[in-house]
């Protein structure tokens, strides 16, 4: 299987060629081409690997066999993906899927009338001490009320809010599920959002900061369940991104997205009316 990056200026880029080309964790599957707006960092790439480069995601139709869209900047997913969609590719999208709602259905909707299948999720959804605290939940007899907590940069330039606050609302909905309902937003200031939500009876808190200099902030989750509470941070080791890998692999070797359409809409439902908010509050 021939596996393309499109949009290389994150690190993960070099995670995806080391975990599947280096390390060969994916056998037959490898990674052939790369498609990025940078010139030196796409014939860095390209040449340490032995990849084909291009600044144009077109000249990659029928040069390989599934995509990867790897821009940190999720307003750019859907002009990237849409190509390789309408051509039938299975392909992961990073996070977030997108930036808006709207760019969302259009992907999807998209996906569904070619049967290109689609993953795509925060490498925080999938980690094993992510499985470990649904494990637990479980145990204990379900989910009553769910508290995330993690960074984000209302500022940036790669999406503002959405820009690692997508990776706590990922994992909110990952131990509490997609219905999400009544919404609501408060932003405290220019360095603190709290979102809640309902899905079905669970009530979910997800509570965003800024980092403040050097001050790190872990993704963490307490859930409060029938039988008792569960309080998890959420670890990244330096493999983090091969547990989005292997889902992605096993989408494309089974047939079988990792994900429902509501799954893949959920967080960017939420995340939209946080960013919508926190934009409307720094006027």
């Amino acid at each position: 299987m021939r596996i393309g990056l499109i949009g290389i200026d994150s690190s993960h880029t070099e995670d995806f060629i080391r975990l599947v080309n280096k390390e060969h964790r994916y056998p037959g599957h490898h990674i052939t081409a790369l498609c990025g707006e940078d010139p030196v960092r796409r014939a860095a790439l390209a040449g340490a690997s032995n990849l084909y480069a291009t600044a144009n995601p077109a000249d990659l139709i029928g040069a390989i066999d599934a995509a990867i869209i790897g821009d940190r900047h999720g307003a750019l997913h859907l002009p990237n993906a849409l190509p390789f969609i309408e051509a039938g590719l299975p392909m992961f999208i990073d996070k977030p899927l997108a930036c808006s709602v709207a760019d969302t259905g259009t992907i999807l909707s998209a996906a569904r009338q070619t049967g290109s299948l689609i993953a795509s999720a925060s490498a925080v959804r999938w980690q094993p001490d992510t499985a470990a605290m649904e494990r637990e939940i479980e145990h204990l007899g379900g989910p009553l009320q769910i508290n995330a907590t993690g960074p984000f940069d209302p500022s940036s330039e790669y999406g503002g809010s959405f820009f690692y606050g997508i990776h706590a609302v990922e994992l909110a909905l990952q131990l509490g599920g997609a219905g999400i309902g009544n919404i609501h937003i408060e932003v405290d200031g220019p360095a603190e959002v709290s979102a809640r939500c309902t899905v079905g009876g669970v009530a979910i808190t997800v509570r965003l900061s800024r980092p403040v200099a050097e001050q790190g902030i872990p993704f963490a989750a307490e859930v409060v369940c029938a039988d008792g509470v569960v309080h998890r941070t959420i670890g990244l080791d330096d493999d983090y991104m091969s547990h989005v890998l292997g889902r992605f692999i096993g989408m494309i070797e089974t047939g079988k997205a990792p994900m429902s359409d509501a799954d893949l809409l959920a967080p960017v439902r939420l995340m939209a009316a946080i960013d919508k908010a926190v934009r409307a509050a720094m006027r």
